[in-house]
């Protein structure tokens, strides 16, 4: 009976000791992982370029020009996305909140870069000439909480 606690505790005394070691250890690899680690300030942070109704030149191929007596207009808005080279869901954009109502815009046309700063996104809404700001989000994440002409 006591060379079994005898050994239980030698046992134990030999496991205490190696969690000890074994920390002395892993802590500078830790701390090396966590300086590895980029930190992130919002340089990563979606960014608006700009928000502005398009000119009839201006009107990429696809979309059909309005008609003389619509009273509709083409509204660009660039959001650059730095530092990647792919927009994440470009189909998932969308402008809500439009003038304050409970209406929403989804793009008309869309079509993005990649430039030296990261991936710019154009998205292009059809919408009548009333329009002044919005919500942009992109899918159940707001991207910028007012977006409006210049």
């Amino acid at each position: 009976m006591g060379r079994t606690i005898l050994t239980i505790l030698g046992i134990a005394g030999i496991a205490i000791g190696a969690v000890f070691i074994a920390q002395r250890f892993a802590s500078p690899a830790q701390e090396k992982v966590e300086a590895n680690q980029k930190v992130l300030t919002g340089a990563y942070r979606p960014q608006l370029v700009e928000c502005r109704v398009l000119e009839d030149s201006e009107v990429p191929e696809p979309l059909p020009q309005p008609d003389v007596d619509e009273d509709l207009v083409y509204v660009a808005v660039v959001v650059l996305y730095p530092g990647v080279e792919r927009v994440p869901e470009p189909k998932d954009h969308r402008l809500i909140g439009v003038n304050g109502r409970d209406e929403y815009l989804e793009p008309a046309h869309l079509d993005y870069e990649v430039t030296e700063e990261g991936a710019e996104l154009v998205l292009v809404f059809r919408t009548d000439s009333s329009f002044q700001f919005g919500r942009l989000v992109r899918g159940a994440t707001d991207l910028f909480e007012r977006v409006a002409l210049e």
